[in-house]
């Protein structure tokens, strides 16, 4: 073998090193601007943005802007962040600099700056660490916290704040248009001052304008929040620019020397981060988010007896699949039926279909820069936030469609793997079981495999028909769900395929819920919402993330576009989280009714929420009856005719109903919604009123509870005879009187029953104040009705009828001992002017007419 002599190699001519020196100072140049490129677009679009945002939530939702504004909330913990960040980047570029520019000075200074700026802001971590405010401070501060700079607005009376903004706007928002002038330029560099770039000029602006605290005063903490964004991409910049070559070239040469230690990190560590980003985002606030109708529908469906369930199903297989209620049974009876649990499915199974989601995308060759972005926005989209942490099988049917597309990208590109089909097939049945409608996907997969055979080279041709093979077998459940009864044969027949313009009226109406008795709304419908709305995230996060591919300022501001949508509504999703009333309302009826009473619910609104919070107290304290009476379980006629027909309310059969509850449970609970969709009337509520003892009613914004005691259930302590004549037409003949007993929901009453006799037709609506006073005239409780209520005014009375009326009147349970009057008040309902009234026939002195008296006495009320 030759061998070469060192002595004889002759060194590389100066051109040649001329040669190879200049194209890689070109390229890290080209770098170099390129990264200041995407930050100056970056920064220009980030602030106002930022900006606009914050103006659509002043307007839209005025709480939720200023919930964002507190001393701690996370403008104040980002303003944190991003100065310390700030501040690292600051003596990262003293540390590359000092020894070869006299710049190196001022980053260091305001590196340090940085920090006790950062420091400040969290009251050098007082809060974080419990600490408490000094006497000092106390005594001499404007705030009651550890810092400086509310330490000189105490001592000198100074707003630092309004000084702060004035100095940043000057020193970014004004210094950077004069800084090329060459008189200010070389005063500038004689004290190696670095200004701001002209591109964040904005942002400092925007900045000192929010300082102003206008318009609600509470506005400083963003002014701060983007004057530190301001001093982080500064920084960035100054090291983007002042970096030298040698470190870019490190850079580049540790990138190609480690590209397989990087490959696995990124195949490895990325995903489970998504994942995990996924996890604890789905689990933030999941059982502080109201039940909706229809998650406690389906735990409805997924509760009916076993009989029931396969009926029901069997019956209409399409309108209600079988699989998922099946599932949701058995994880009930493994996990329980709490929030959490009930959510934590759809959780889990939004958590694997980012990982799916991130090896879907691996086949359409992105940088994994970009892989990551297009699954970030695909994390926090609203509609996956949403159904992450809805019980419905929205999230696991889609989790099948993009393992159905994963396994077939797969076939389509290695080659047909036995393992791989029936993979396929396997997962593509589960997805027909979950929504039948699904098989518009597995037409769309078979469209796709054809036109990839017909465009196939030679190699990969022996694959495709084995995989088209897999899909015509994946579809062999259709014939099943097209010949059972209930099937697809029946729900075309019936129009069910189409009734799409239902549901979309349903949604107009603002009533997007009363559908949701027939198992998942219109399947289509569900099809639409879970597969097909789900379908266009994931593409517009991979379409955003192969425009940035190829035009990388378009993509860029496509990805901010998109991010602020995302963003807004986050917002919208964490932030505005409703009450739970129907929580609240089976907290309340827990609390205050008694064993035996029941609950009437206008349905659909109330009957399946309330019964899944009240389920542990059916059959021993409360019994649920539903209004109308019908029968509500899953194999009923009523639950599927449910989403087309809302059942309204027959006086005629209504009031038996009532009647027999009344003489069966000690008291009755009516829960009725504000729209009145069931009652539009309030016929029930008036027939209650003529009928028993109403008690107090406690209002939602959307529900209302109202209690009343039936008079079957008390015995009365005391009948007087007033002998009160009421203008000639009505005669008092006799009132009732019990007092508290345990029917009384925790609240003392005292029962009072009006025996009215018609003697003429009465030509006025008559009502009747019964109130409470004590020994010094003090008014302790007061009752205002018609005589027995609005749904028999007095004027439709006959002569010759008896008549009776039901009130209530609050006792407190703490009284002072002494005698206490029931004094009764006829007036005009019209006008309220006292009509006139004769006791035995005399007219009596004042127009209020006592009726009785009670005496308190050791902690319990008696007749006197």
């Amino acid at each position: 073998m030759a061998s070469t002599n060192p002595a004889t190699i002759e060194p590389p001519s100066p051109d040649t090193a001329v040669r190879q020196t200049v194209p890689a100072a070109a390229a890290v140049e080209q770098a170099r601007q390129q990264a200041i490129a995407d930050l100056r677009l970056l920064a220009l679009l980030v602030f106002p943005l930022f900006v606009v945002v914050y103006i659509i939530l002043f307007f839209v939702d005025r709480t939720m802007y200023l919930a964002t504004l507190g001393e701690e909330d996370y403008p104040e913990q980002l303003s944190f962040v991003f100065l310390m960040l700030s501040g690292v980047l600051a003596l990262v570029i003293f540390a590359r600099t000092r020894r070869v520019s006299a710049y190196g000075w001022f980053f260091l200074a305001f590196g340090v700056a940085c920090f006790l700026l950062a420091m400040e802001e969290i009251s050098w971590g007082q809060r974080a660490l419990g600490v408490t405010t000094p006497d000092f401070f106390k005594q001499r501060s404007d705030q009651d916290e550890i810092n400086l700079h509310n330490l000189l607005q105490g001592l000198l009376d100074i707003r630092t704040k309004d000084v702060a903004g004035l100095v940043l706007l000057f020193y970014g928002g004004v210094l950077p248009f004069f800084a090329a002038q060459p008189r200010l330029a070389g005063l500038l560099r004689r004290f190696y001052f670095v200004v701001p770039p002209r591109f964040l000029t904005l942002g400092f602006i925007l900045g000192a304008i929010l300082m102003l605290d206008v318009p609600t005063t509470d506005e400083e903490e963003l002014g701060e929040f983007l004057f530190a964004l301001c001093f982080f991409v500064f920084m960035l910049y100054e090291l983007l620019a002042r970096l030298p070559d040698e470190d870019w070239r490190r850079v580049g040469v540790w990138a190609r020397r480690t590209p397989l230690l990087a490959a696995r990190t990124l195949a490895v560590a990325l995903p489970g981060a998504l994942a995990l980003l996924t996890f604890g985002v789905s689990l933030w606030g999941i059982t502080r988010r109201p039940l909706t109708i229809e998650e406690a529908a389906l735990v409805e469906w997924a509760y009916a007896p076993p009989a029931a369930l396969l009926h029901g199903a069997w019956q209409r297989l399409v309108a209600e699949p079988l699989f998922w209620p099946l599932l949701l049974r058995a994880w009930i009876a493994a996990a329980g039926a709490s929030l959490l649990a009930l959510r934590f499915v759809p959780v889990i199974a939004a958590t694997l279909g980012v990982v799916l989601f991130w090896r879907l995308s691996a086949y359409l060759r992105l940088p994994a820069a970009l892989r990551v972005i297009a699954a970030l926005l695909w994390i926090f989209s609203p509609w996956s936030l949403f159904y992450s942490q809805h019980v419905t099988a929205h999230n696991l049917t889609l989790l099948c469609l993009l393992a159905s597309l994963w396994l077939l990208a797969g076939q389509v590109t290695t080659g047909a793997r036995i393992r791989r089909l029936v993979a396929l097939v396997a997962i593509n049945w589960l997805m027909l079981l979950l929504n039948p409608y699904t098989a518009a996907i597995l037409f769309a997969e078979l469209l796709w495999v054809g036109w990839v055979w017909l465009r196939a080279r030679e190699a990969r041709l022996a694959a495709l028909p084995w995989t088209a093979g897999a899909l015509l077998v994946s579809a062999l459940p259709l014939a099943l769900l097209w010949m059972l009864p209930g099937g697809l044969s029946t729900a075309a027949a019936g129009g069910g395929v189409w009734r799409l313009g239902e549901q979309a009226s349903l949604l107009l109406r603002g009533q997007p819920t009363l559908g949701v008795y027939a198992g998942l709304v219109n399947p289509v419908a569900a099809l639409l919402s879970s597969l097909l709305l789900g379908g266009l995230i994931v593409a517009a996060a991979l379409g955003v993330a192969r425009l940035w591919q190829r035009r990388r300022g378009q993509g860029l501001a496509a990805a901010v576009v998109l991010l602020a949508v995302l963003l807004w509504g986050n917002i919208l999703h964490y932030y505005r989280i409703e009450r739970d009333e129907f929580r609240e309302v089976a907290d309340h009826l827990e609390i205050y009714a008694h064993p035996g009473d029941a609950a009437l619910l206008e349905i659909p609104q109330q009957y399946f929420p309330l019964r899944y919070y009240l389920r542990d107290s059916l059959g021993d304290t409360l019994r649920l009856l539903p209004v109308p009476e019908i029968d509500l379980s899953p194999a009923s006629p009523a639950w599927a005719a449910m989403p087309a027909v809302i059942p309204q309310v027959i006086p005629e059969v209504q009031d038996d109903q009532i009647l027999d509850a009344l003489q069966r449970h000690p008291s009755l609970w009516l829960v009725h919604y504000e729209d009145r969709a069931v009652d539009p009337n309030a016929f029930v509520r008036h027939f209650l009123i003529a009928v028993a003892h109403h008690a107090d009613c406690v209002v939602w914004p959307a529900l209302e509870v109202c209690g009343f005691i039936s008079p079957h259930s008390i015995q009365t302590a005391r009948t007087v005879k007033p002998d009160l004549a009421v203008g000639h037409e009505l005669l008092l003949d006799s009132v009732d009187l019990a007092l508290p007993q345990e029917t009384d929901h925790g609240q003392p009453y005292l029962l009072v029953t009006l025996h009215w006799q018609v003697l003429k037709r009465p030509a006025l609506d008559y009502k009747v104040s019964l109130r409470l006073v004590d020994e010094a005239g003090g008014l302790l409780d007061q009752q205002d009705d018609l005589l027995i209520g609005p749904l028999l005014p007095p004027t439709t009375w006959a002569v010759g009828e008896a008549k009776i009326g039901h009130l209530a009147l609050r006792l407190p349970p703490i009284a002072t001992p002494g005698r206490y009057t029931v004094q009764a008040l006829v007036y005009d309902g019209a006008t309220g002017a006292p009509v006139e009234a004769r006791v035995a026939g005399a007219v009596p002195d004042e127009p209020l007419i006592p009726l009785a008296r009670l005496v308190y006495d050791q902690g319990s009320w008696s007749h006197e």
